[in-house]
């Protein structure tokens, strides 16, 4: 493997790493069709993986990301967000 090769694999590497990163914060907030609607609607027109990122996510904790549970995540993740953002005065 070439010094080009290298740098063009580590540019990738962390190209994907920034796409994971994104998704979770959407899933987290519900934003970039995200919404359990939209995860369901996916999930019933027979897309199971359609979200990769979001099966690990209700695999490992689904009483935060379970359908069921993440319309209630992604509102109270909003919430704090934005208390961070435009504290009160």
């Amino acid at each position: 493997m070439t010094h080009s090769d290298e740098a063009a694999a580590r540019t990738a590497v962390r190209n994907g790493i920034k796409g994971i990163a994104i998704n979770i914060a959407c899933i987290c907030y519900g934003d970039k069709g995200f919404t359990p609607a939209e995860i369901k609607a996916g999930e019933d027109k027979g897309y199971p993986s359609n979200n990769i990122v979001w099966e690990v996510l209700a695999k490992h904790d689904p009483k935060r990301f379970g359908l069921d549970q993440l319309e209630k995540t992604q509102t109270i993740n909003s919430r704090l967000y934005s208390m961070t953002i435009e504290p009160s005065k």
